[in-house]
């Protein structure tokens, strides 16, 4: 369901860049979480999403 009412804040401890950005699946069975909802409403953008295995490869060490 979403809201009018519903407002997000993000923390920042630097400028934004975009092309530091990256997305990790909501429902990743490797994280586990137990999402108390069927399945959310998504952008275009995280529906394509990384699995979290896909995301730790790609990241530098």
């Amino acid at each position: 369901m979403l809201s009018d009412d519903a407002d997000v804040l993000y923390k920042s401890g630097t400028v934004y860049d975009p092309t530091l950005e990256d997305e990790i699946k909501w429902n990743d069975p490797d994280i586990g979480v137990q999402w108390p909802f069927v399945e959310p409403m998504l952008s275009a953008r995280d529906m394509q999403a990384k699995s979290f295995q896909e995301y730790l490869q790609s990241v530098k060490p």
